[in-house]
């Protein structure tokens, strides 16, 4: 078992400034190691609702690159939380997370 599917968050520091009412794009990757990734999915509030990213046309021998575009209504911090999908029906252990400030 390799911690299927495979997700990560690169280009963003934890902690990074962004400007608030302004769209901020983050971006990454997703691989089903061996599976096809039939879903990358974003949640700003702490999981309790997700945002799906189109991945069609995904298929096992390539990486999904993921960008999502987020506006921070107000100043303050906020959490973005990722997670990848499998065709079989496996999910991320954890999402993986990064937290950002909007100022």
């Amino acid at each position: 078992y390799y911690n299927k599917p495979n997700i990560g968050i690169c280009q963003v520091v934890e902690g990074q400034i962004i400007e608030s009412g302004k769209p901020f794009t983050f971006e990454g990757f997703a691989h089903g190691l061996e599976q096809k990734v039939v879903a990358v999915e974003f949640s700003m509030d702490r999981g309790e609702t997700w945002t799906s990213y189109n991945t069609e046309g995904s298929d096992i021998e390539r990486w999904i690159y993921w960008n999502f575009v987020f506006t921070p209504p107000e100043p303050g911090a906020y959490v973005l939380m990722a997670r990848a999908v499998t065709e079989e029906g496996l999910v991320s252990d954890e999402p993986v997370e990064i937290m950002v400030v909007a100022k």
